[in-house]
């Protein structure tokens, strides 16, 4: 599992979800502040206009922090 996310957005919603779980998961920093940012792959596939939270979890792909969090 993999989560994209951002420091200070609502992406912290989704890590502290997943913190609380105990499930292991990856995190992505996106620098959401950067213009100039390069988007790691998978990160438009899970969030096609670019924003945090996004999660990956084998063919599950989701954007929206209350999304994630249900």
């Amino acid at each position: 599992m993999q989560l994209y996310w951002s420091p200070q957005t609502r992406s912290t919603r989704a890590l502290w979800m997943l913190e609380e779980t105990g499930i292991p998961y990856e995190r992505e920093l996106i620098e959401i502040q950067d213009p100039e940012r390069n988007n790691p792959a998978g990160f438009l596939e899970a969030s096609p206009m670019g924003k945090v939270p996004a999660l990956v979890d084998g063919d599950v792909k989701m954007s929206e922090s209350a999304a994630i969090c249900l």
